[in-house]
């Protein structure tokens, strides 16, 4: 299976490049309508299409998939709501993503933060392009220490699909990715890189 847990951050998805409002503004939204619900459902309908709900919405009951929204301390009431309790889960530690083969690291407002978690694992990383830069970005190569996604991920049933059948690939993905990370660990190399 693939794992994801993470908050819904993201942009409501779009075809251009710039993309629309983020999803902490219907999750304000949503609190601002109280019990309408017409106007709940309306931005119901807009939140669903932010980036990373709308990969979990349409992936959670999938066998292929342990996904699951963790709503960040100052969201925390919104995993009570009805329209989201259905796809939040609680936070797990580290050990808990290591028993997976593959993870996932999903685009939110900008980068995915799990990215150098995750990669730093026995797992296989399946990461979506976001065409942002962090310090590191140049350090981590698609196809030598991660699977690459298409935005949105509309290519990953092919990639995990690619990935089952090409085991030793992902196994020497896998080990460059981590002897990647432990070049970062060293602090003048961290330093040097930044």
């Amino acid at each position: 299976q693939i794992v994801w847990r993470g908050m819904i951050s993201g942009s409501e998805r779009r075809d251009s490049v710039r993309p629309g409002p983020a999803s902490h503004v219907f999750l304000r939204d949503l609190t601002a309508a109280g019990e309408d619900q017409a106007a709940r459902e309306a931005i119901w309908q807009r939140l669903s299409n932010t980036s990373r709900l709308a990969f979990v919405r349409q992936w959670i009951d999938h066998p292929d998939f342990d996904l699951g929204v963790v709503m960040a301390w100052g969201y925390r009431d919104y995993a009570k709501d009805p329209l989201l309790a259905p796809f939040c889960k609680p936070r797990q530690n580290a050990r808990f993503f290591h028993r997976f083969r593959y993870q996932l690291c999903l685009t939110g407002y900008d980068h995915g933060s799990n990215f150098i978690p995750m990669i730093d694992s026995q797992s296989v990383l399946l990461k979506e392009e976001d065409g942002w830069e962090v310090f590191y970005s140049g350090r981590f190569q698609p196809w030598k220490h991660f699977i690459p996604l298409e935005r949105y991920c509309g290519d990953i049933l092919e990639k995990l699909s690619w990935a089952r059948k090409n085991p030793n690939e992902c196994k020497a993905m896998s080990e460059a990715a981590r002897s990647e990370v432990a070049r970062l660990r060293d602090h003048a190399t961290r330093r040097a890189v930044m």
